[in-house]
């Protein structure tokens, strides 16, 4: 993402925002990743200031492509949810074991029939 359109100060009678166009990182984002993506976010927020702290909160998160992995166990994990970090170790198949990385759980899928839970991680980093 190089830039956001925040929405913030609804006007529920014309269903219209107004926006804060945060454009602080584009130029930055571009030169890495050598395309431009803008995104928009329709907020509940009342003013300008939230919409500039959103926008700086978004960007933190988004700020780097971390990669995505899914992960299978047994029931004992059904009190994760989403949003919980969890340790895990991690195998590459055409390579040597990367080891314990600390993930974020971004989905959670439960098979009852089988007692397994699918859990979809976000990796965040290696494990010192």
């Amino acid at each position: 993402m190089t830039s956001a359109k925040i929405g913030y100060a609804k006007n529920h009678k014309n269903n219209e925002h107004r926006y804060f166009h945060d454009k602080t990182n584009e130029s930055a984002n571009f030169k890495i990743y050598d395309t431009y993506l803008e995104k928009i976010f329709d907020t509940i927020l009342i003013d300008v200031t939230d919409a500039t702290s959103f926008s700086t909160n978004i960007f933190a998160i988004s700020g780097q492509v971390k990669r995505i992995f899914d992960i299978e166990t047994a029931y004992q994990m059904v009190k994760r949810e989403i949003g919980d970090f969890i340790h895990v170790y991690v195998d590459r198949p055409a390579a040597t074991m990367l080891g314990r990385v600390k993930a974020e759980v971004i989905g959670i899928s439960k098979d009852l029939n089988n007692s397994k839970i699918q859990i979809t991680c976000r990796f965040i980093e290696l494990d010192p």
